[in-house]
């Protein structure tokens, strides 16, 4: 059942893009081909949510706020989309996200 809260179902949809995208990497790295696939994802996703650990109290990188006005049919949300960057996860809305980040980054990986 979907949830009649918009900020939930804006992470359901970021969730099911991110395990989509999970799913369809390939890793060249010879240490990470012994582990089981499923384990490796299973630990990503746990990463990506753990990532969102502080929904409510970070506000966005690009704009410093903490609403911003997603779409109409979203209406104004939290910043939903994690980044990660070597060590640091940052927060940003969907508008905010710089566009060197948008070629460069991984989104929450």
């Amino acid at each position: 059942q979907e949830s009649s809260h918009a900020l939930f179902q804006k992470l359901c949809i970021h969730a099911r893009l991110y395990h989509k995208r999970v799913c369809k990497e390939k890793h060249s790295d010879e240490r990470l081909k012994s582990v089981n696939k499923t384990v490796l994802r299973l630990h990503k996703m746990l990463s990506w949510c753990n990532d969102l650990k502080d929904l409510y109290s970070k506000p966005c990188d690009g704009c410093n706020q903490y609403l911003a006005f997603d779409s109409d049919a979203f209406g104004l949300l939290l910043p939903t989309v994690r980044i990660r960057q070597k060590h640091v996860v940052r927060a940003y809305h969907i508008a905010c996200i710089p566009l060197k980040l948008t070629t460069a980054a991984t989104v929450s990986d």
